[in-house]
């Protein structure tokens, strides 16, 4: 698969009840990917959050004051940044 644009790519492995926050750098277009396990996702929706399990993925755009929170082992993911 090509991109066609500058890509940052991140993966994360965190373990459950470890937040992650999205990284500075990167920009405002974000794929997130979840390759396995679950994570609970806050800030996105107001005062709710989402929960994404393995196979999800989620677009974001100009998003930039979410966590993620791991909800099982084994949780392996992956965050794109489109500039």
């Amino acid at each position: 698969m090509a991109i066609d644009r500058p890509v940052c790519l991140w993966r994360a492995q965190p373990n459950q009840g470890q937040e992650l926050i999205l990284p500075e750098q990167g920009g405002d277009i974000h794929w997130l990917q979840l390759i396995n396990g679950s994570v609970e996702l806050d800030g996105i929706n107001g005062d709710t959050s989402d929960v994404l399990k393995t196979g999800d993925g989620l677009g974001l755009r100009d998003q930039r004051d979410w966590t993620l929170t791991g909800q099982a082992d084994n949780i392996d993911l992956l965050l794109f940044s489109l500039a």
